[in-house]
């Protein structure tokens, strides 16, 4: 077994699923299991907790969460390739995301399991709609651009083999607003 983890800068603080992964990551090197956790910041409070505890990461620029990725074709191509290069030379057997937006960035074509984490919950879980009223009356191409995007591609949990959520109210939002097959989960 050899995993892959991907992580993006999330908050200036180090947050609870940093915390999870970081002691994950710990208990990994403990038991020498092989790994590598390539992470989206560089020099804030998490990559040094992450330098100071001897994980094994390579800082990544990934793209922030923007429409403006549909039109990074070269950008997002050539870090998808990078990522798959790696996988294959790496011999990975699992890749684990921290948040679904990260999915983006892994090559299709990729045929090993992929887990992806869920986190948050919301009050009112709601499928995510692209054509709702709210669009209907103040028409912005933007804001279609944006509905689409958040949709497919940053809450996409359609190439996770496995959904792993933090609770039962994580659960439900994945389900309800994110439309996670639940024997996903």
């Amino acid at each position: 077994m050899k995993i892959l983890f991907l992580r993006d800068q999330r908050t200036p603080a180090i947050d609870g699923a940093g915390i999870y992964l970081l002691r994950v990551c710990k208990v990994l090197n403990k038991k020498k299991i092989p790994y590598l956790l390539l992470y989206g910041g560089r020099n804030d409070l998490y990559s040094k907790a992450l330098k100071k505890n001897k994980i094994n990461v390579k800082f990544v620029n990934f793209p922030n969460q923007t429409p403006k990725n549909f039109f990074r074709f070269f950008k997002i191509f050539k870090l998808r390739q990078k990522i798959k290069k790696l996988i294959i030379k790496e011999k990975f057997t699992i890749i684990n995301t921290h948040f679904p937006h990260l999915n983006f960035f892994l090559s299709k074509s990729i045929n090993i399991p992929l887990i992806s984490h869920w986190h948050g919950a919301d009050v009112v879980n709601k499928p995510i709609k692209i054509f709702d009223r709210d669009l209907f009356k103040n028409f912005n191409i933007r804001d279609l651009l944006f509905k689409i995007y958040i949709k497919f591609n940053v809450f996409n949990f359609g190439l996770a083999k496995f959904v792993v959520v933090h609770g039962k109210a994580s659960r439900n939002t994945a389900i309800k607003k994110y439309n996670v097959d639940k024997d996903k989960i």
